[in-house]
């Protein structure tokens, strides 16, 4: 926008006259101040338009562009008692705020400075016509809700300074084909990922995350998982990965941090075959149902010795299991069907449990609560 103004001593306003014409987010604006005297001069301004913002954030975008260019900076002039945002260097432009672009279908691609190191909550919430954004260097977080609904966006690239991904950052972004998790990554949260149903192929957990929350990647189509070496994990939410019935492998990795898994993780993923639990693995639990229905699973690898507790249903319809990989099968168990242990406990021997525990776990005693004597 083109912002023209003709001043003189004497400080009257006589006239304003306004012309405006749009250029992609910008506009060119023509805004003549005539007043009395022989001393003037002129002034030209490019409005961001459509743009509002909150010191260092973008607080709204209400343009009509497609697609979006969001400035690293701006400044402000008062015309007639309005706020204006124009090109300027006053305020750098830092992240995208809580509902900027909320509900708004008009857009298509959006372009993020290199300033940007935040997203806000809900930002782009159901932007349902978004198909591509950058994500500059300097993001870190992600937040809450940022692209959920997004169901036209098909790739993400995630830089590597990201930390943080809030709660259904991308949930339901149905259209989203793969997925590369970066190396400083520490936080994924509650359904992330889930149901995005066309995100497929192997995905990576690296060793920097430290929690993974409930229903992270439900009912996604990913084939296999791996967990990196090392691992720092030790927050695991229940059903992560339940129902992706395209899975079919999971490797937990060598030596991770890991303790406690969570309840119903791989439940009714009907395509899982192997799942190996790592060597130096310090997981003290098999929770509830923890592959419930995981009708084509067959082995179960380095089921550690640190393991104190089985819970009930962790292997219910698991029909085509051969092997549970115990690292040491001589042990003793006690079984109730409280999960308290208060009454009607039966104690399984080591020699007992090491021949037959297959269909002790998965038909016999599946519906109880297993703890290591």
């Amino acid at each position: 926008m083109s912002l023209k103004l003709k001043l003189s001593i004497c400080f009257i306003t006589i006239s304003l006259i306004f012309s405006l014409m749009v250029i992609g987010v910008w506009a060119s604006r023509n805004v003549e101040i005539n007043i009395g005297g022989s001393v003037s001069y002129e002034v030209e301004y490019n409005v961001l338009e459509g743009f509002t913002f909150s010191n260092t954030a973008v607080a709204s975008y209400s343009g009509s562009e497609t697609n979006v260019v969001i400035p690293s900076s701006y400044s402000t002039v008062v015309v007639d008692g309005e706020t204006l945002y124009i090109e300027g260097d006053d305020y750098t432009v830092r992240s995208v705020g809580s509902r900027a672009f909320y509900q708004n279908t008009t857009i298509t691609a959006v372009t993020l400075p290199s300033t940007i190191t935040s997203i806000g909550s809900s930002a782009f919430y159901e932007c349902s016509n978004l198909q591509s954004i950058n994500f500059p260097s300097n993001l870190t977080t992600i937040g809450s809700s940022a692209f959920n609904g997004c169901s036209s966006l098909q790739e993400i690239n995630l830089p590597s300074r990201l930390t943080s991904i809030g709660t259904g950052a991308f949930y339901e972004c149905s259209s989203l084909q793969s997925l590369t998790l970066p190396s400083r990554l520490t936080t994924i949260g509650q359904s992330a990922f889930g149901w995005c149903s066309s995100l497929s192929g192997n995905l990576t957990i690296p060793s920097s995350v430290t929690s993974i929350a409930l229903w992270a990647f439900t009912a996604t189509n990913i084939s296999s998982v791996t967990f990196a070496n090392n691992s720092n994990l030790t927050d695991m939410g229940m059903a992560i990965f339940m129902a992706c019935t395209n899975l079919t492998s999971v490797d937990f990795g060598d030596s991770n941090s890991i303790t406690e898994l969570g309840t119903n993780t791989f439940q009714d993923c009907t395509r899982l075959q192997t799942v190996d639990l790592g060597l130096n693995s310090k997981i003290t639990g098999i929770p509830s149902c923890m592959f419930c229905r995981c009708t084509r699973l067959r082995q179960v690898y380095n089921i550690p010795d640190t393991i104190e507790t089985i819970g009930l249903n962790s292997f219910q319809d698991c029909s085509s299991l051969t092997l549970l990989d115990f690292e040491n099968p001589s042990i003793s168990w006690e079984v109730c069907d409280e999960e308290d242990f208060s009454t009607d406990i039966i104690t399984i021997t080591a020699s007992e449990f090491s021949g037959n525990y297959i269909t002790l776990l998965s038909d016999t005693y599946r519906l109880y609560y297993w703890r290591r004597v």
